[in-house]
């Protein structure tokens, strides 16, 4: 309230309307944050922050065209950061253009795989697998290393890509790895299952072992009148002789 009343009394005040429209989109406001910002924009059409400000309004108020155009507009103007590389990446993707949504997510990583993090080169080798663009994908999912998680799935994928390219020893090839990880896969999770099931064995075991004596605490019933004589010095009952 009180900044709106400062803009009330400071129209023309630059400084003051870039803070109330940031203050709108941090505390959710987005439509109030939007007519700000493209008011802002007005005086300033081509400052490419504004542009990625008004862009992030319409992702939030989910119209992803707008905020499409807006983020091309400001990449045209300056080199766009990594963040804004990513978000108009994923925009795309939200669209169905898995071809420009892989453009712009290799963008923001440089387009160097051997950069990216493992979850992301295989989404952006899809990503180019399903627009079609073969050569793309296989550069993206060959970066990954075996001990990367996605990397059968991605072995999988290259094999029908393969395929498809006509590059049979490679498909093949591929398979062939997808089988060994898949196999190293079973004989983890069978070493897994033997040692738990040897754990268990020894604790069962334990459980059911006899007491040592030492760990036995005996307590010897106490003895009265003539039951105490019958009692011989290993702690049996001696037999009465005959004729008692």
């Amino acid at each position: 309230v009180a900044l709106q009343s400062v803009l009330v009394e400071k129209p023309s005040d630059g400084e003051v309307r870039r803070w109330l429209a940031r203050l709108e989109l941090e505390t959710g406001r987005y439509e109030e944050a939007l007519r700000l910002f493209e008011a802002i924009r007005k005086e300033n059409p081509l400052v490419p922050e504004y542009l990625e400000y008004l862009a992030n309004c319409h992702v939030k108020l989910h119209e992803y065209p707008k905020a499409a155009d807006y983020l091309e507009l400001a990449a045209r103007v300056s080199r766009p950061s990594a963040d804004a590389s990513r978000t108009l990446g994923d925009i795309y993707s939200v669209l169905n253009l898995p071809g420009r949504a892989a453009e712009w997510l290799a963008r923001a990583n440089g387009n160097n795989p051997q950069q990216t993090p493992a979850e992301e080169r295989l989404n952006i080798g899809l990503l180019f697998i399903d627009a079609g663009r073969h050569e793309e994908a296989a550069r993206w999912l060959e970066a990954l290393a075996e001990n990367d998680k996605p990397y059968a799935e991605a072995q999988s994928s290259l094999a029908y890509l393969y395929h498809d390219l006509d590059r049979l020893d490679e498909a093949l090839a591929a398979f062939e790895k997808v089988a060994h990880v898949e196999r190293e896969g079973a004989r983890e999770h069978e070493k897994d299952d033997d040692e738990h099931i040897s754990d268990r064995r020894r604790e069962i075991t334990r459980e059911l072992a006899p007491q040592d004596d030492a760990d036995v605490v005996h307590e010897t019933p106490r003895l009265s009148g003539d039951s105490a004589e019958h009692v011989n010095r290993r702690g049996h009952h001696a037999h009465p002789p005959p004729g008692r």
